[in-house]
C-alpha cells in the first residue's frame, strides 16, 4: 500500500512539473525578448550622458543630439563644433569645414576716433576757369557722389593704407599725392556720398617746404591759383578744375593741438 501512494504522488508530481514548463519557457523568451528590445533602442552610454540619444557621449554631455562631444557641450546639435562667432560655429583644428566670414568681414577696417583740424569752407564759384584746366573729377580714383562702402572696398583693394573709419570717414595713412608722402589722409563723406579729402602734412617747427613742393606741382597742373588769401600767418591757394568740376585748396599755417600749436601743410580737395 505504501508503495502505491508513493507512486501516485509521484505520478502527480510529474504532471504538475509537465504543466508548469511551458509556462516557465514561455515567461523567459518574453522577459529575453523585452530586454534585448531595450538593448536595440538605446545605445550604451558612458556616465553623465543622461538625456536625448547618445551615442559614446563623454562625461557633461546632457542635452540634444550629440556624437563624440566633449565634455562641457550640453546645448543643440553638435557635431564637434564650439566656439560661436557671429552666429557661424567655427570648427576645431582638424575639423574639415569652415565657417562663411561675416559680411564685409576683412574688408572694413576698424573704427577709430581722433582729433582732426577744422576743414576750411569751400570756396565760392569762380565764372572762368581757363578751358585747358584739368577737371576735378575724383580723388584716388573714388569719384564725388560715391558711397562709403564702396569707397573703403575700392581703397583696400588699390592697396591704399586704410587705418580706420569714423562718423562719414575714412582715415589713411601715407598716402602719395603730387611727389610728397602725406603721413595723414581723411576722405569726407556727406548724404551725397563723397564730398571732399584732406592730405595732411605737419610738423612742430615752422616748415614750409612741403607747401612750396606741392604749390610747384599744383601751377604746373592747373596753372596760377584763382583766389590767394594770408589770414593770421595762414596762407590758402585755390584751383578750380575745369567746367567748375571740383576745387583744390593748398593751405599753410599754424594750428593749435593740445595747448601747443603745430605747423600744418593741407591740401584739400572739394566738390
Amino acid at each position: 500500500m505504501k508503495i502505491m501512494r508513493k507512486s501516485i504522488l509521484t505520478s502527480v508530481a510529474l504532471s504538475i512539473a509537465m504543466l508548469l514548463s511551458p509556462l516557465a519557457t514561455i515567461s523567459a523568451q518574453n522577459h529575453r525578448g523585452q530586454s534585448g528590445n531595450n538593448r536595440g533602442g538605446t545605445s550604451v552610454s558612458r556616465p553623465g550622458g543622461n538625456n536625448g540619444n547618445h551615442n559614446g557621449n563623454r562625461p557633461g554631455g546632457n542635452n540634444g543630439n550629440h556624437n563624440g562631444n566633449r565634455p562641457g557641450w550640453n546645448n543643440g546639435n553638435h557635431n564637434g563644433w564650439g566656439n560661436h562667432w557671429g552666429g557661424t560655429s567655427v570648427p576645431r583644428p582638424g575639423v574639415g569645414a569652415t565657417p562663411s566670414p561675416r559680411p564685409g568681414y576683412g574688408h572694413r577696417p576698424p573704427r577709430i576716433n581722433r582729433w582732426e583740424r577744422p576743414l576750411p569752407p569751400p570756396p565760392p564759384r569762380v565764372s572762368y576757369v581757363p578751358v585747358a584746366v584739368p577737371s576735378i573729377r575724383n580723388v584716388l580714383g573714388l569719384a564725388f557722389g560715391t558711397m562709403i562702402d564702396y569707397g573703403i572696398n575700392a581703397l583696400l583693394t588699390s592697396g591704399y593704407n586704410v587705418a580706420g573709419t569714423w562718423d562719414n570717414t575714412i582715415f589713411l595713412n601715407n598716402v602719395q599725392q603730387f611727389g610728397v608722402v602725406w603721413p595723414e589722409a581723411t576722405i569726407y563723406y556727406g548724404p551725397n556720398g563723397m564730398q571732399s579729402a584732406r592730405f595732411q602734412y605737419w610738423s612742430y617747427a615752422p616748415n614750409n617746404y612741403t607747401f612750396n613742393s606741392v604749390y610747384n606741382a599744383l601751377r604746373a597742373a592747373y596753372g596760377n591759383p584763382l583766389s590767394t588769401t594770408s589770414n593770421y600767418g595762414t596762407m590758402t591757394y585755390i584751383w578750380w578744375g575745369g567746367n567748375n568740376t571740383g576745387y583744390i585748396t593748398l593751405q599753410y599755417g599754424p594750428g593749435e593741438y593740445n595747448g601747443g600749436y603745430r605747423y600744418y601743410t593741407d591740401l584739400i580737395y572739394g566738390n
